[in-house]
This record gives C-alpha cells, sequence and structure tokens, in this order.
C-alpha cells in the first residue's frame, strides 16, 4: 500500500480512486517527523532500564525505528528485544 497506494470506491457504481499515502514523486510534499521516546522497564535485580529510541514518521505511518543502545549490546540482543516487544500481551 505504500508503494502502490490504496484503492477506494468514493460511492457505489463509481470508478475506484488510488489514494497515494506517500508522495513518491515530490518527497518534498510528505510531512516527516521523529518522535523521542524513552522506555523505561525494570530490569533485572530491581535496577530501572532506561532505553531511549527514535520512531521515523512519514505521513503519520511509522517506518522506523532508532533504538539507542550501548556498544556492549550484541546486535542479536537487540533484534531478540523487537521482536519481544511486537508479541502481544494478554
Amino acid at each position: 500500500m505504500l508503494r502502490y497506494g490504496v484503492k477506494v470506491k468514493p460511492g457505489v457504481g463509481e470508478n475506484a480512486q488510488t489514494i497515494w499515502l506517500i508522495d513518491w514523486k515530490k518527497p518534498q510534499k510528505n510531512h516527516f517527523a521523529i518522535a523521542e521516546e524513552a522506555d523505561r522497564r525494570w530490569g533485572q535485580h530491581g535496577r530501572k532500564h532506561e532505553a531511549p529510541g527514535h520512531r521515523l514518521y512519514v505521513n503519520g505511518i511509522a517506518l522506523g525505528i532508532l533504538e539507542l543502545k550501548r556498544s556492549i549490546v550484541s546486535v542479536a540482543r537487540v533484534i531478540r528485544q523487537n521482536l519481544d516487544n511486537q508479541k502481544k500481551v494478554l
């Protein structure tokens, strides 16, 4: 949908129109934003854990995440954390 748009019918019997979520031909017409977020959780041994990060938006659609980690944290651990954060909470 981001690349090819969304087909919608304005009304019954009318032809479908394409709504573009991102203007690929004129990128300057899009709205870009970065939101700073700090994830605060209680980690092991009862210590508070803060993980600052940034979310990247284009036209209100979240397209990317920048996680700021210490250099001693492995990439595999960050990926595992990201996948865990996407699991449904019951």
